[in-house]
């Protein structure tokens, strides 16, 4: 089953992330905090998985952790970034998915990044 990695310090949002991703289809894992994100992503780091789904600021860091441990790790998912401000960060290989966002916004950006694999540069 395709898989999403989803990044939310925030349980509420994380929970309405699961159950949309379920819906769709796709299994999650979850990580509340950059820190369990680096201890779970090895093991998620499947050809299952078609995406990390991240909010920009973690309560124990930013997304911007994230993307540097993909692009160490030399990890080809596409990477999400979920955020409030869209001009807050604008990072190179980077997917944008601008707060409030639909179910459809989700959806289509999620199957992009079932047909695409790129570094984060």
């Amino acid at each position: 089953m395709r898989t999403v990695f989803v990044v939310e310090d925030k349980v509420e949002l994380r929970e309405v992330l699961v159950a949309m991703l379920n819906h769709f289809g796709y299994a999650a894992i979850t990580a509340r905090s950059v820190h369990e994100f680096y201890e779970k992503f090895p093991a998620a780091a499947t050809p299952n998985l078609i995406a990390v789904l991240t909010d920009f600021h973690l309560g124990d860091g930013t997304a911007l952790n994230v993307f540097r441990y993909l692009r160490e790790y030399g990890s080809e998912v596409p990477a999400i970034l979920m955020t409030g401000s869209p001009a807050e960060e604008t990072i190179q290989g980077v997917l944008t998915l601008n707060k409030p966002f639909s179910t459809n916004e989700l959806r289509d950006i999620l199957q992009v990044c079932a047909r695409t694999k790129r570094k984060i540069s």
